[in-house]
């Protein structure tokens, strides 16, 4: 009988819960989908994220929180790991009850990191969310973001779902805002008498200390794996001894070099802001496969180059994309293992001629593969 009044206690204290108010921190954790600008060429990615909400009033909030996704790249060669840090306000429509619905407005950075770079960009956000109390400390919410970056003026679209905790004592606002219970009327006590029988007891034995024998431990023998010269290949394989630590060295402890065998530039022109490798341009791809075939022992870098113009971040992620797009294209196209291949965009780090003028900046525009393989001196 206890045990049903004390779960029906508990459950009257649930009824009457209400979000945290000001003073009290929350702990937000959240899983959804990102969905980026059709500028960006990535595809939907994947979300984590994970936030500390404090609450200012019982109506508005201020949360800090990191966001991470890695989508794919449109052409479906490789990812982009996209990390956002942000300081949001929040402001909840209601102040008690099981649904709280917010607005939510905030600024922080987004880092977008390619294979070949990065770039980090300011942000800005606006959206809002509901939040469903399930008790004092345990919360549910979803939250709908726009998310505007300044580095090309894209917007992406944030949506999660999530679990929060609430903790803290806050104030007396906060504690004022969950109602009064009604008291349950507990049953009156029933008195027991209960008869005490004396029991001898035995006086103890006297225990005579027992002696356990003292056994040595087993220390195993250590087995020392050296590595005189720090070139991470042990004394034993090392064909090679005292390599310089900061070398490269192959299994058994020797120099590998990276000898650059053949270097092709592609006559291949792309749209304005586009990465697609047209049908015309086969004979070009086709050069570089047959070198492949021809030399089973090289590995080709795809290399993307452009002019000045434009954001130096931008141009990098464009060139990018476009070494990609070569890459897919000889890979897909004439069978050569994707290992053997890959892609690195320069954007405008490497430049052949002046961007002062328009042949020029035409020639800094270009893509060309570097066939190399590695020896052991």
């Amino acid at each position: 009988m206890k045990l049903r009044l004390f779960a029906c206690s508990m459950l009257l204290a649930s009824s009457g819960a209400v979000f945290a108010g000001e003073g009290e921190v929350t702990l937000n954790l959240g899983t959804g989908v990102m969905v980026f600008d059709s500028d960006r060429n990535l595809d939907n990615g994947t979300i984590g994220s994970v936030g500390l909400e404090y609450g200012l009033t019982e109506n508005f909030a201020a949360e800090i929180s990191y966001l991470q996704t890695s989508p794919d790249l449109d052409n479906g060669d490789g990812h982009v790991d996209v990390r956002e840090v942000r300081l949001d306000g929040l402001y909840y429509f209601l102040s008690e009850g099981r649904w709280l619905p917010y607005a939510a407005i905030g600024a922080g950075t987004g880092k977008f990191a390619y294979d070949a770079g990065s770039f980090t960009e300011n942000q800005v956000n606006l959206g809002g969310g509901v939040r469903f109390i399930a008790n004092e400390v345990l919360s549910f919410r979803v939250d709908l973001r726009g998310i505007h970056g300044d580095e090309d003026s894209d917007t992406d679209a944030a949506l999660t779902v999530g679990m929060s905790w609430t903790f803290g004592d806050g104030n007396d606002v906060g504690k004022n805002r969950t109602k009064p219970l009604t008291p349950v009327r507990q049953p009156a006590a029933v008195k027991s008498i209960k008869e005490v029988v004396p029991v001898a007891v035995p006086k103890a034995e006297v225990l005579k200390p027992v002696v356990a024998p003292v056994v040595a431990p087993v220390v195993a023998p250590v087995v020392v794996m050296l590595d005189s010269d720090g070139d991470g290949v042990i004394d034993a394989k090392d064909q090679c001894p005292n390599t310089a630590k900061d070398v490269k060295v192959g299994g058994t402890g020797c120099k590998v070099k990276t000898v650059t065998v053949e270097t092709i530039e592609l006559d291949i022109k792309f749209p304005t802001n586009s990465s697609e490798v047209r049908a015309e341009y086969t004979s070009e791809l086709k050069k570089v496969a047959d070198f492949l075939n021809k030399h089973a022992d090289l590995v080709v870098d795809i290399e993307g180059h452009s002019d000045s113009r434009g954001k130096a971040s931008y141009n990098k992620g464009l060139s990018q994309r476009r070494a990609t797009s070569v890459k897919t294209a000889i890979v897909n196209q004439f069978s050569i293992d994707a290992k053997r291949v890959n892609a690195i965009g320069y954007g405008e780090e490497k430049p052949v001629a002046s961007n002062d003028s328009a042949d020029g900046r035409q020639k800094n525009r270009r893509v060309i593969a570097v066939m190399q393989k590695e020896v052991i001196e």
